[in-house]
């Protein structure tokens, strides 16, 4: 994803104006639902989430570090006066006395080009890095979409069943005035409802922690309520386990760090051999006065460091070192990915299994079922314990429903992270 960092504030800008609107927040101060489809969730999280504009800034550091190592050097300036003139007793006599020097450093061992070689991989590096935080982003994303999801369809099941027990706990209670229903009847349904609406309860405090992690992700508003909508997806039996562990060598950003990891690696150590060079300067002195030489002077100055201790040893030493264990954290990074995606491909077909089981026919069935029930009670053709019975089987078989095609999407949202991309089901 490229981003144009000059046009963000304009982005930024009429993206507020959009929302303006009311999307978020009423003119009155009160707050409103927004509803985001998944696609529509994802879009806003890669142009609005706090967490990716700060990690972009990371690819414009790696840039301004590739412009300073294609600096030169700069030039040295040497002014060397008489600072105390015994004879004359006198400080800075400069007029007695003073050089002038100028010098520069020269890189005769490629130390410049592997430096700006360093620079571009870094860069490279800092863009993989990104990505890799995008794909976690969107990942993270997902999985609090989908939870809040399941859980807004949880919602909507116990409000409806508790809709219908106010119903049945007023028409009871109109029984039990006129003597047809009994006290302890009518408690025991009121029992059940507390206990369905303290279910409810804790159901809506997820959803505000879910909320609230979606919020920051997608840089809401914090009174904003957010609604989803419905996902499908096809189902698709033409996964290969070694087509996604390829696809996963070929896309995903961490692994393509841990390759260029060696690189680098390879480029740190041969910047620590090249150091072991001695550093050269040459300088020119078109000024002496006051000297024991002949007038005019201009003299030329040679420096170089003599490596008879410090060769740089230490530092070739732990880039050598550096490279075996970026080899190493590469394998290990192969096995990681294709252990994850053994596993992740397992669990997919375990949830696959049991999501199919819930078929279309059967839920219809249950449908009938709670309504049915709402009408034989009425009609007093079942008791008040099989009535309760029927809606607590409605309801678990709709919790089942709810959690098993939660993890179903789970899955398949655990396998696009492992394999670096999305891919067709």
């Amino acid at each position: 994803m490229k981003i144009n960092m000059k046009a963000l504030p304009y982005i930024t800008v009429l993206y507020f104006l959009f929302l303006l609107g009311g999307n978020i927040k009423a003119q009155d101060g009160s707050t409103t639902s927004v509803t985001l489809s998944y696609a529509e969730g994802k879009d806003r999280l890669l142009k609005e989430n706090l967490q990716l504009l700060a990690e972009y800034y990371n690819i414009e550091i790696a840039e301004a570090q590739i412009e300073q190592a294609k600096l030169w050097n700069n030039p040295l300036f040497v002014w060397n006066a008489e600072m105390y003139n015994v004879a004359m007793n006198k400080y800075f006599a400069f007029r007695n006395q003073k050089l002038i020097q100028l010098e520069y450093a020269f890189t005769y061992s490629g130390k410049r080009v592997n430096a700006i070689r360093q620079a571009n991989l870094g860069k490279e590096i800092a863009e993989l890095a990104f990505a890799d935080v995008v794909r976690g982003m969107i990942a993270e994303f997902s999985n609090q979409y989908y939870s809040l999801n399941a859980l807004r369809e949880k919602e909507r099941i116990y409000q409806v069943v508790l809709a219908q027990f106010d119903d049945v706990i007023e028409l009871s209670t109109i029984k039990l005035n006129l003597g047809v229903t009994s006290e302890s009847d009518l408690l025991r349904l009121q029992t059940e409802h507390l206990s369905l609406q303290t279910y409810l309860n804790e159901i809506r405090r997820e959803i505000f922690e879910v909320e609230a992690q979606l919020k920051t992700l997608l840089n809401l508003d914090p009174g904003a309520s957010i609604n989803t909508k419905r996902i499908n997806y096809s189902i698709n039996d033409n996964m290969n386990i070694q087509a996604m562990v390829d696809s996963a060598f070929a896309n995903r950003p961490d692994f393509l760090i841990a390759q260029k990891n060696i690189d680098l690696s390879q480029l740190v150590y041969k910047g620590a051999k090249k150091e072991s060079y001695p550093a050269i300067n040459l300088g020119y002195q078109p000024f002496d006065q006051g000297s024991n030489h002949v007038r005019p002077y201009h003299g030329m100055v040679f420096e170089m460091n003599l490596p008879l201790f410090d060769r740089n040893q230490g530092n070739i030493q732990a880039a050598k070192v550096g490279i075996e264990q970026s080899k190493y954290q590469m394998q290990y990074a192969e096995k990681e990915i294709e252990n994850q995606i053994v596993a992740t491909y397992l669990q997919h077909k375990n949830t696959k299994a049991i999501y199919e089981k819930f078929t279309e026919e059967m839920l219809k069935q249950m449908e009938d079922l709670s309504t049915n029930a709402r009408i034989n009670f009425d009609k007093r053709n079942i008791s008040l314990i099989e009535y309760i019975d029927h809606q607590r089987a409605y309801i678990d078989y709709q919790m089942n429903l709810i959690d098993a095609t939660s993890s179903y999407y789970q899955s398949i949202n655990q396998i696009h992270f492992a394999v670096g991309k999305e891919i067709a089901f």
